[in-house]
């Protein structure tokens, strides 16, 4: 699945679940959240990050020949930051719609992958928990491929990556959608039209 493709498709099922949330906000909450006034409101939260991270997301590619080396960073720091809230966001629907905590992702699972490359390039850049020190290289950044170099702290030897990071969001949509699709039918079963 490409990454418009695997986007389109996943802000199709936040518009479904919102829907879903939306049967009537107050007749909902008193429905199905009457003793959990909390959770109500973390699942309002949580949705509506969902949603406006997309929002963020989708602007990264958008216009690049317009942009100053700041602005490509911002972009940059801005989409993986989404991301990462975007899964933030969903582990809370997920909990608070199947009533369990959301799964363990394996090591090389793409929602683990593009997480890994914001902690390392946005999220913790200088801290070695790792291992490693990343580095951006500047020119790449705002494109569909970024640079890094990265520096071994035990090995004491450099390296330099490409990461597509369209390639990387498009494996993370098409398995984010799988969840998605999972979230809308729970909860359509679990919170019956009002």
């Amino acid at each position: 699945m490409n990454f418009e493709t695997g986007f389109q498709n996943f802000e199709k099922l936040a518009f479904q679940f919102r829907k879903i949330m939306e049967k009537e906000n107050t007749r909902f909450r008193d429905l199905y959240f009457r003793n959990a006034h909390d959770d109500f409101n973390k699942l309002c939260v949580a949705m509506d990050t969902w949603e406006d991270t997309l929002l963020a997301v989708s602007d990264y590619f958008k216009n690049e020949s317009e942009r100053n080396d700041g602005e490509r960073y911002l972009r940059f720091y801005g989409a993986l930051q989404a991301v990462y809230l975007q899964q933030e966001s969903i582990k809370a629907i997920y909990q608070i719609t199947m009533g369990q905590k959301f799964p363990k992702k394996m090591s090389d699972s793409p929602w683990i992958k593009i997480r890994d490359l914001r902690n390392n390039t946005t999220g913790h850049p200088v801290r070695t928990d790792s291992g490693k020190r990343v580095f951006l290289v500047r020119p790449s950044v705002g494109g569909d491929k970024v640079h890094l170099l990265t520096f071994d702290t035990k090995t004491g030897k450099d390296n330099h990556i490409e990461v597509d990071l369209k390639g990387s969001l498009s494996d993370y949509f098409s398995e984010a959608v799988q969840i998605g699709n999972q979230l809308v039918e729970a909860a359509d079963k679990k919170w019956p039209k009002v």
